[in-house]
């Protein structure tokens, strides 16, 4: 009779959990049960309490939905260790959230994997660490944009950690990933010159052509908060001219030609050269992959230059559709650059008001009829 009641309420649990979870993520019963490659008559056995009957299926749904094992009604001493194997491809799996905009899945999938690697390292063994640094690579540029600027120190802690590690291994290269992202975090926060001191170091850490043009396009716009366009200029054409070098894969495409037009286009747009930020963001649509990650960097950029360029009917209409597809993805770091657009805006408006009021109080008496 216990073993049937522990049965029924594992049952219910489960349930909840998929119903919370697929209303959580706006899924259909089809797209859950797709993902989690079973029919839909299965899931909805499963949401109505028939639950599977062993622990290890039960602990695969946990793994691919990213949720403790305890939601599921689950103890934590059924925790079965994973393969070097199944970590490379766990790893794979969250940078496809990242590409997908599937950002508030994804934080709950690597921040599981990384619970689950360092739950599993008893030694300072360079396959675990390495793996363990990967986790986090990957777990702070999710957490990185699904947050706002005052939670950044959580993307921070992801890149920290992998530095100590890198620093442990003496690896130069999970190092250079480590300092370039710090550096990109402080800059975001605005502390610009800390931020700058983290980008340099980071280009003495290694020779691969991919992490050091990555670091540099960042330290480029560095330099471009601080409107030291020079710097901005010099870093931004080595990044060019290594985005034609053969890459190791290191960033997880996050660093590629295409990227480095995207930056000079959002950057020139920014600063008021609509016309030298629109062709760079030309180029960059032509050079980078058709995901949905670099559709919205790309529609975010494109609005931010025409608003500046003067053009507010087709940037505002851009900047509306990404700020919707930012709330839908819960992406934050797109959301705070149309937050950028509005503030811009408003400052315009208030400038017109106040020319339109002198104007007015000029303008007394009859107004010839043009």
């Amino acid at each position: 009779m216990a073993l049937k009641e522990e049965k029924n309420q594992l049952g219910i649990s489960l349930g909840q959990a998929l119903e919370h979870y697929r209303n959580e993520h706006h899924l259909k019963q089809k797209d859950l049960a797709e993902k989690l490659h079973i029919d839909e008559r299965t899931l909805r056995r499963w949401i109505n309490g028939q639950i599977p009957q062993q622990v290890d299926e039960l602990k695969r749904i946990a793994d691919t939905l990213g949720l403790d094992y305890e939601y599921l009604g689950l103890s934590s001493s059924l925790y079965l260790p994973r393969t070097f194997e199944q970590i490379d491809e766990a790893i794979e799996e969250g940078w496809s959230y990242l590409q997908q905009l599937r950002y508030v899945e994804g934080r709950a999938f690597v921040e599981k994997l990384v619970r689950d690697v360092s739950f599993q390292i008893t030694s300072q063994d360079a396959h675990w660490l390495s793996r363990l640094a990967r986790a986090r690579h990957v777990a702070g540029h999710i957490t990185s944009e699904s947050s706002r600027t005052e939670n950044v120190p959580a993307a921070f802690q992801h890149y920290h950690e992998m530095e100590n590690i890198a620093r442990l291994l003496n690896d130069g290269l999970l190092l250079n990933i480590a300092l370039t992202y710090e550096g990109d975090m402080l800059r975001r926060q605005g502390h610009v010159d800390e931020a700058i001191t983290y980008l340099e170091a980071a280009c003495d850490t290694t020779s691969d052509a991919e992490a050091r043009g990555n670091t540099l396009q960042l330290l480029g716009r560095a330099f471009m908060a601080k409107r030291d366009i020079q710097g901005f200029e010099n870093a931004m054409a080595e990044a060019t001219e290594l985005g034609t070098a053969p890459h190791t894969g290191i960033t997880k495409g996050l660093y590629n030609l295409g990227a480095v037009y995207e930056e000079y286009g959002k950057s020139y747009g920014w600063i008021g050269q609509t016309t030298k930020g629109l062709e760079y963001l030309d180029m960059a649509e032509k050079h980078l992959p058709a995901t949905a990650h670099w559709g919205l960097v790309l529609k975010t950029a494109r609005s931010m230059a025409l608003v500046r360029g003067g053009d507010i009917t087709n940037g505002g209409k851009l900047a509306i559709e990404a700020t919707t597809l930012c709330y839908q993805t819960n992406n934050y770091r797109m959301l705070e650059r149309v937050f950028t657009i509005e503030r811009y805006l408003e400052e315009k408006a208030h400038e017109y008001g106040q020319v339109q009021n002198a104007l007015r109080e000029a303008l007394k008496g009859p107004v010839e009829r043009i």
